[in-house]
């Protein structure tokens, strides 16, 4: 069976969070390398994240998940406070460097009262276990990121 056609699912996975920070605080712990280092790992998993600001540029993940592993990407969309699209692909994924095996990730944020609204969608996944394990990362990962932002408010 081949996993990148056979269990491929093209299904997006979204979910809205309110955010008890200025969006200026949230768009920081978002973006800033430094600060997404520190919601997307943690003691037992470090990481280290590289960007440079701007559509185009290339975005990396690197960290040890049992393994080392390395996220690659491409800045998609960078509009400060609005917008931070990027897309992902894993070494952990054994897929090849290929367009149709990236997933993209997808920020909007929003001013909602004495706060922020952060909108985040993923699409684009080449197989089903990856689906899995990317929902399972980012369901528990965006209330990590959400009291990261209120910690810095």
């Amino acid at each position: 069976m081949n996993a990148t056609s056979d269990q491929a699912c093209e299904t997006s996975f979204e979910r809205a969070i309110f955010v008890a920070a200025p969006v200026e605080i949230l768009w920081t712990s978002l973006t800033d390398p430094l600060r997404m280092a520190q919601w997307m790992g943690d003691d037992a998993m470090p990481v280290f994240v590289h960007h440079e600001e701007r559509v185009g540029s290339s975005i990396v993940v690197r960290g040890r998940q049992h393994v080392p592993f390395e996220s690659r990407g491409r800045i998609l969309a960078w509009t400060p406070t609005r917008r931070f699209t990027w897309t992902h692909l894993s070494t952990l994924s054994n897929l090849p460097d290929e367009p149709a095996n990236y997933t993209t990730l997808d920020f909007a944020l929003a001013v909602a009262g004495d706060g922020s609204t952060l909108e985040f969608t993923m699409a684009g996944f080449p197989t089903l276990i990856i689906r899995k394990h990317l929902v399972l990362y980012w369901d528990a990962t965006l209330g990590v990121l959400r009291r990261h932002a209120e910690a810095h408010a």
